[in-house]
């Protein structure tokens, strides 16, 4: 700090030398400059922002090119007035070397290195590449945006040295090289972690006619995290049948090293994909909300005439834009914050339905004042029979709206609810059939209750969701109706579980012997020989089955995990573990099952929107890369 060599030292003095204290040229006030002058640059940009900006410009600019005259004097207390007099002024001085009180120093000369823009590692390339990946990945970005004039711009803005990467290094690089490390690095993990896994798989057909399948697999970690892999969402050219969906299964299960893992399989209800779980002896069980949607489909079917007649009046709203205007000022005449429009249903999903009723009830009012004021003529009106009815029909449908909801979740395990949400209904059935509904209504709730008896029959006698809702803390034994299921479920447990103690290390109590310690030396006689033999053959020799059976017996009387308690089934298993250290192993490989497919659902859902308008040039291969990092890519 010898050398005041910088330019900031033209608007500062030395007021302390020890103390490493500078008193500002242009207010008077001190600054601490102690070993570096950051705290006075920090000064001039908060309080005098003018001179700091003159002093971070570089030499071409407009304060360096105006000039003073020699004859005329500037009142530099005033920084800001200076700047405006230099700009009128001719002379040879800089505006900045009045402003520093008629200083004489130059400033150091800038070499040619500081007007060129430096030039970027290849690492941080890189690293922005793997970045601009994500628009891909996630965003659904066509890969020709790195050649669209706006966003070349916008990266230009951003930093002048990074240049985008072509579109075909894209295609035939970047994103190859990601879905192999993204994949390796599953694949060791899922083969480190996974005890057991359950397995849901399904087809569908994209916009562009291409066949893909998607198989995912749900597991327990050792440290109790559920985890969720895609492992394949390929394409399929061949034909569907039993026979090969079972060979591509096969092929994946072995390729990823989970030969012998699968304990359980879930897929919708199709005879081909049954077939092929079949064929590779898996158990199986059908895809709970597909189920559940054959059942309330069944039952919709009595109601047919009115539910009809919403679709062509919420088709109608849909067309014509003056009709849903009028629905829209009618409800703000009315005062209603937030207008609402209708909802149509869609033949492949049943809570659509449930969801077209329910705001077609809701807004009967502004509905029946809009079709009076378009006058449309209909084929058939809705009477008031068919308003009752719609509005009945949104009060026994939404707790199967709500069974599909809860049951649909993919973050955590729901195959231990499957029993207890079955009996839930079929409870929600019996007692409403006790309200007087219309005779129509009560056939419906009547129907739903039979295609429940049909459709979800024995179930608590499936021997893998007995054993989820056994081992779930929120229901143990209360999860069953039935008590014969619920003994035959604890049997099978006890005996899991004397199994998994009977292959485990066994403890030995050590035993005298009579043989010397060493060649040529008789045993050192002790006086507890005797007691150490007669304690030996006293202690109790406690076989599997008994230690299985207690440690079942204090779980099953431990209170039961509040239903809506914060703590999910797998924190209180982290909790109890060391209680319940055997049993906690059986809800790693037995606890990690889903009821439904929609995983696999879900993620054609998002290969929709890879495959879009601007992308449906994308490769088979492409599309299969880009879903398994989309789904799989953290």
């Amino acid at each position: 700090m010898s050398r005041k060599t910088s330019d900031i030292w033209k608007h500062f003095s030395i007021g302390d030398n020890v103390a490493k204290i500078a008193t500002c040229n242009i207010c008077q006030n001190a600054v601490s400059y102690k070993s570096t002058i950051t705290n006075l640059k920090l000064h001039l940009k908060r309080k005098h922002v003018s001179v700091f900006y003159t002093l971070s410009q570089p030499d071409t600019n407009i304060a360096s090119q105006a000039t003073l005259t020699s004859d005329k004097t500037i009142n530099v207390t005033n920084p800001e007035h200076a700047i405006a007099s230099a700009l009128t002024i001719n002379s040879t001085a800089t505006i900045s070397d009045a402003i520093s009180s008629g200083s004489s120093a130059q400033k150091r000369q800038r070499t040619m290195a500081s007007y060129i823009p430096k030039k970027m590692s290849m690492q941080e390339s890189k690293l922005i590449d793997e970045a601009l990946l994500h628009l891909f990945i996630w965003d659904y970005q066509p890969l020709s945006i790195v050649e669209d004039k706006g966003f070349l711009k916008y990266t230009n803005a951003l930093n002048p040295s990074y240049k985008p990467p072509s579109r075909k290094t894209i295609s035939a690089s970047l994103i190859p090289s990601a879905y192999t490390a993204c994949r390796e690095k599953l694949m060791k993990e899922v083969q480190r972690e996974a005890m057991s896994v359950c397995l849901t798989t399904d087809t569908w057909t994209s916009s562009v006619n291409d066949s893909y399948i998607a198989i995912t697999i749900h597991y327990t970690t050792s440290e109790l995290e559920f985890k969720t892999v895609l492992l394949e969402c390929a394409h399929y050219s061949e034909k569907h049948t039993g026979e090969l969906l079972a060979s591509q299964l096969k092929n994946t299960i072995e390729a990823w090293g989970l030969t012998g893992k699968v304990v359980l399989a879930i897929t919708d209800n199709a005879k081909n994909i049954v077939n092929a779980i079949n064929l590779l002896g898996w158990k199986h069980f059908g895809c709970y909300a597909h189920t559940l949607n054959l059942v309330v489909d069944d039952a919709l079917k009595i109601v047919k005439d009115t539910l009809e007649k919403i679709k062509n009046i919420v088709s109608y709203f849909k067309r014509s834009s003056s009709a849903t205007d009028r629905l829209i000022k009618y409800q703000v005449q009315q005062q209603i914050n937030i207008p609402k429009k209708l909802k149509q249903s869609i033949p492949t999903r049943w809570n659509s339905t449930f969801f077209m009723l329910q705001r077609f009830v809701e807004l009967e009012e502004a509905v029946r004042a809009t079709l009076a004021l378009v006058q449309r003529d209909f084929d058939e009106s809705l009477s008031e029979d068919d308003w009752i009815i719609c509005t009945q029909l949104t009060t026994i449908l939404k707790p199967f709206e709500q069974a599909t909801a809860k049951m649909s979740g993919e973050k955590y395990t729901t195959a231990s609810m499957a029993i207890v949400v079955t009996r839930g209904l079929h409870n929600v059935c019996e007692n409403l059939l006790k309200n007087q509904y219309k005779p129509v209504i009560s056939n419906v709730l009547l129907k739903l209750k039979e295609g429940l008896s049909m459709r979800f029959n024995n179930i608590e006698y499936h021997k893998e969701l007995a054993m989820s809702t056994l081992l779930d803390p929120r229901f143990k034994m209360s999860g069953f109706s039935d008590k014969c299921a619920a003994d035959h479920s604890k049997k099978r447990a006890i005996d899991m579980v004397a199994t998994m103690i009977g292959n485990s290390v066994v403890t030995h109590y050590p035993t005298t012997s009579n043989e010397p310690s060493q060649p040529g030396c008789s045993k050192e006689i002790s006086i507890w020989d005797d007691f150490d033999r007669e304690v030996n053959n006293l202690q109790p020799r406690s076989s599997p089955m008994a230690k299985a059976i207690t440690e079942i017996g204090a779980y099953l009387e431990d209170a039961l995990l509040p239903r809506n308690s914060e703590d999910t089934p797998l924190e209180w298993w982290k909790n109890n573990r060391h209680l319940y250290p055997t049993l906690c192993k059986l809800f790693i490989k037995r606890g990690n099952f889903l009821a439904t497919s929609v995983p696999c659902e879900r993620i054609f859902s998002k290969a929709g929107y890879i495959i879009n308008d601007r992308r449906t040039r994308l490769t088979s291969e492409k599309v299969r890369q880009l879903v398994f990092l989309n789904i799989n890519k953290s």
